[in-house]
C-alpha cells in the first residue's frame, strides 16, 4: 500500500510547508529522499547533491540503448538522461513529469520520473535480505533493502549503478 501523505509537490504548492522548513525537518528527523519507480523506491545517497526540474527539452541520441533517453542541457552542462522504467523492465507510468539530476560535474546524471522525490524514514521499514522479483540489473548494485507492506526501499551503490548505465 502506498503512502497517502501529500506529495512534496502538493505540500510546496499549497504553501503548507516552505522548502527551507521541509529540508530542516528532513535533516532533524534523519529522513532520506527516495525516487519512486512503481513499487520500487531508490534511496538517494546521503549527502548527494540532487536537483529536481520539470522535464526540460532533451535530445534523443541515435543508436543508444532504449534506457538512454538522451542528453539534457541543464544550465549549460550536458547530462545523460536515463529512463529507469525501461532499464529495470518496470511498467511505465506514462509521460515523465520531472528529471532528477543526481551528482555533480562530470558524474551528474538525470533520471526521468513521474513524481517528485519524497522523504521517508527508513527506521519505519524492516531490513530484509532478499526481495522476490527485484530486477537483476539493480540487484547486483543493492546494498540494503527495506520493506513496509508492499513498498520496497533500495539503498544502492549509486556510482557503480550509473556507470553501468553509461556503457
Amino acid at each position: 500500500m502506498k503512502n497517502t501523505q501529500p506529495t512534496l509537490t502538493q505540500q510546496l504548492n499549497s504553501g503548507a510547508v516552505a522548502p527551507s522548513d521541509l529540508f530542516a525537518k528532513a535533516y532533524a528527523e534523519k529522513l532520506q529522499y527516495v525516487i519512486d519507480f512503481g513499487e520500487i523506491s531508490l534511496m538517494l545517497p546521503d549527502g548527494m547533491l540532487s536537483e529536481v526540474v520539470e522535464v526540460p527539452r532533451y535530445t534523443h541520441m541515435p543508436l543508444m540503448p532504449a534506457h538512454v533517453a538522451g542528453l539534457c542541457n541543464l544550465r549549460g552542462n550536458l547530462i545523460p538522461v536515463f529512463d529507469l522504467y525501461r532499464y529495470l523492465s518496470l511498467p511505465s507510468p506514462g509521460k515523465s513529469e520531472y528529471i532528477v539530476a543526481l551528482g555533480e560535474h562530470e558524474d551528474r546524471v538525470g533520471v526521468l520520473t513521474k513524481t517528485m522525490p519524497r522523504p521517508v524514514d527508513p527506521s519505519n521499514y524492516q531490513l530484509v535480505q532478499q526481495v522476490p522479483n527485484l530486477p537483476a540489473n539493480l540487484e547486483r548494485y543493492t546494498s540494503e533493502i527495506f520493506q513496509k507492506d508492499n513498498e520496497i526501499l533500495i539503498a544502492y551503490q549509486h556510482d557503480a549503478f550509473f556507470a553501468s548505465l553509461r556503457r
